[in-house]
């Protein structure tokens, strides 16, 4: 551990429903190493708040449903300068900070990728066309069709063991 490290002031961003159990451990990982951290979260529950290696809590709308709301609270609580590091972890934090980093950057440090990297990074058929091109066997795939306004599963055959993950997409 360095003497910088033990100062180190971290406000660990992330939404109610947003998954729990990362959060947590980016808590208890920043804390294990001496920083003190801070978790915010929309008015949902947040279980990482509760942790012993989290050192207070701070509110801001949810980012999911009042995006705006959202970036002018956390703009506001990082211009207080009582963070040196903001690290937001979950899609629904990462993307207004990214959009607005230029404006957040001078009052506290940012820990996430350019928009460049982080739309390459979302866009899901782009990286299955490099996997494709890698020689990696794709299971299946279920896509957005924007013009239909649905998606579209177009399964694949394979003898892998295959796992459904239901989930959301911003796309409709």
């Amino acid at each position: 551990e360095s003497a910088g490290a033990a100062r180190l002031r971290v406000l660990v961003a992330t939404d109610s429903a947003a998954d729990q159990r990362k959060t947590l451990a980016a808590v208890r990982s920043l804390g294990r190493r001496g920083c003190h951290v801070v978790v915010g979260c929309d008015p949902g529950l947040c279980p990482p708040a509760w942790s012993r290696y989290c050192g207070g809590h701070v509110s801001y709308p949810s980012p999911f449903l009042a995006r705006e709301e959202f970036v002018a609270t956390l703009s506001s609580i990082v211009r207080t300068g009582r963070f040196d590091v903001l690290l937001p972890l979950s899609d629904h934090t990462t993307f207004p900070v990214v959009m607005c980093a230029e404006e957040l950057a001078p009052h506290v440090g940012l820990c996430v990728p350019g928009p460049e990297a982080l739309a390459r990074a979302h866009d899901k058929l782009g990286i299955l066309s490099v996997a494709s091109r890698l020689g990696i066997e794709l299971v299946s795939l279920v896509r957005v069709d924007r013009a239909a306004g649905c998606f579209v599963c177009e399964a694949l055959t394979c003898a892998l063991p295959t796992e459904v993950h239901v989930g959301y997409s911003r796309e409709l």
